[in-house]
């Protein structure tokens, strides 16, 4: 029996994009900004 052959070097390892996380997490922050701009602007808050 030979031994395998070892061709690690030619292969080359690309990490997997996730586009649905990171369009998730953009609008989950484009949420939270709304969020706290509504909260500072908003006159019934009465903070200043």
């Amino acid at each position: 029996m030979s031994a395998p052959d070892d061709h690690s070097d030619d292969l080359r390892i690309v990490g997997k994009r996730y586009y649905g996380r990171w369009l998730s997490a953009l609008v989950v922050l484009l949420c939270v900004v709304a969020m706290a701009n509504s909260m500072i602007n908003n006159p019934r808050f009465e903070w200043g």
